[in-house]
């Protein structure tokens, strides 16, 4: 089973590869999605992050929430989606 996390504040020239290497110290990234808007395609300066396990999810959590990404404060924490599963 995998685990959804949602991250948030992130600059916005940053792209879906950008999350995903930043992640990937912490164990395996499925999937990394930043979410741009629909009509202007430009970035809405968040996005969600699909890891391997429950482990790495949190050893990111722990890692990365209210750390410093390219001179922004970031926010890392569980996707709504995971927390309705438990």
């Amino acid at each position: 089973m995998s685990y959804t996390l949602h991250v948030a504040n992130l600059q916005p020239w940053l792209t879906s590869a950008d999350l995903a290497r930043k992640f990937r110290c912490f164990g395996i990234v499925i999937s990394a999605d930043i979410i741009a808007d629909e009509q202007s395609g430009k970035s809405e300066c968040h996005g969600f992050v699909e890891m391997a396990s429950q482990a790495c999810a949190e050893h990111a959590i722990d890692g990365l929430d209210a750390s410093m990404y390219e001179g922004q404060e970031i926010s890392v924490q569980s996707s709504r989606r995971d927390r309705a599963d438990a």
